[in-house]
């Protein structure tokens, strides 16, 4: 820590007021040079005491690569009767939101591809930026991009190489694009995003998990479908370009209908045979039995 002394957060600070409906994150002005910055407060916890130490370190980092604001102070104060570690940052004003609202919900192409970039430095020099989305992408007065908020999930880590850190950054470009506003050339910033990949750094996004287990499963579901259809291949099956034929079942089936079709034919004229005859057998016993009883008068 810069101070283990404790001081009163509006010792140094006249705080103004909170940004975006955080309580931790303060504006303010230091009262000896008179200029706005952000109070970041971090609880004095102990678990909080290391998420305060990683997110110092990749601010510190950050900063001297000009890709997050700078870094001023650290001390421990008091604020509201509680105590807190807290981070003295750059105050940045405008926000890759603005341009984004300006843009009737579209982010420019050329803002996409510095985005990019700045999250491959971010990577290759251990920054593993986790929070990517437009309420955290800010610019400074050069209208430099700048990453704020690297606390948790983000981390100090290995420091990557081009290929991952470029798959690394396009992770987080999806995210940006797909997280909390509707963003209206979602397909097309994911097209030119992997355009300028493929452009600068001769890479292609690499498969995910997700994509991977689908593929997988889709090949084998055709090669099942291959067996299946040579099996059948022997009872007249066949496969054309646009589905199956099955011009053997067809056939067999237009032969039963037809047998079937005789066979009730055959069995209609049997049923009349044997009608006809029973009506001439009673005719003829009819008549007899009328000569029998003329006889015996």
């Amino acid at each position: 820590m810069a101070e283990e002394k404790l001081i009163d957060c509006g010792e140094n600070y006249n705080i103004l007021n909170s940004i975006g409906g955080y309580d931790n994150v303060l504006n303010a002005i230091e009262k000896e040079t008179n200029e706005e910055v952000v109070l970041k407060l971090i609880n004095t916890d102990d678990n909080d005491y290391e998420k305060f130490e990683i997110e110092k370190k990749l601010v510190s980092i950050a900063s001297e690569l000009n890709i997050g604001p700078r870094l001023f102070d650290t001390f421990k104060c008091n604020y509201k009767n509680k105590e807190y570690y807290v981070l003295v940052l750059e105050k940045l004003n405008n926000s890759l939101k603005d341009i984004f609202i300006e843009n009737d919900n579209i982010v420019p192409r050329e803002y996409l591809e510095r985005i990019f970039d700045v999250l491959v430095k971010a990577y290759q020099n251990g920054i593993h930026y986790k929070d990517t989305w437009i309420d955290n992408i800010m610019l400074n007065n050069n209208s430099d991009i700048i990453l704020i908020d690297m606390g948790w999930p983000s981390f100090y880590g290995a420091h990557l190489n081009v290929e991952n850190s470029v798959q690394k950054a396009y992770e987080q470009i999806l995210k940006l694009l797909r997280f909390k506003y509707k963003i209206k050339n979602i397909k097309q910033a994911q097209k030119d995003t992997i355009e300028y990949m493929k452009n600068k750094y001769e890479t292609s996004p690499a498969e995910t998990e997700r994509q991977k287990l689908i593929r997988e499963a889709q090949e084998e579901q055709s090669r099942l479908l291959e067996i299946r259809l040579k099996s059948r291949s022997k009872t007249g099956y066949k496969r054309r370009r646009f589905g199956r034929d099955r011009t053997g079942e067809k056939k067999r089936r237009k032969r039963n209908k037809s047998k079937k079709h005789s066979k009730s034919k055959k069995h209609s004229k049997s049923k009349k045979h044997s009608k006809s005859k029973k009506h001439s057998k009673s005719k003829k016993h009819s008549k007899s039995k009328k000569r029998h009883t003329r006889s015996r008068k």
